[in-house]
């Protein structure tokens, strides 16, 4: 799924660590389903497939990926980007699965600049510059 503001860009499949040609990307259709076309049917075993998106900031929205203003100790106006995923928000920020019966393992990837802080309610997997 992939909800309003969000682009999908493209996708890779691998299946047992071998690629697997993509033919195809569609969507998101109105009712946010996205379609990845394969060349071939997937073996049994382990599947991977990586989308490659553009998303956007809610504003005015407390759901999603959104932006937050708070007064900060200088006076002045401080800002932060908050969450809100549940039930079926997070197709709001990035493409998904996000069925409460279905729930598949995802890393999101953030770039960001060296100056804000980036906090999480999971373990972050790595970190580098540049």
């Amino acid at each position: 799924h992939a909800g309003p503001g969000v682009t999908v860009l493209g996708a890779q499949v691998t299946a047992n660590k071998k690629p697997v040609q993509v033919l195809s990307v569609l969507g998101p259709s109105s009712m946010g389903d996205c379609e990845v076309v394969l060349e071939e049917s997937l073996p049994m075993g382990k599947a991977e497939l990586r989308v490659s998106f553009r998303g956007t900031v809610e504003r005015g929205a407390l759901h999603g990926l959104y932006h937050c203003a708070y007064p900060s100790s200088s006076g002045g106006e401080g800002a932060v980007l908050m969450t809100h995923f549940e039930p079926t928000f997070a197709r709001r920020a990035f493409p998904c699965v996000d069925w409460d019966t279905v729930r598949p393992q995802w890393r999101v990837e953030l770039q960001v600049p060296a100056v804000p802080t980036v906090l999480s309610n999971m373990p972050v997997l790595s970190t580098r510059k540049g």
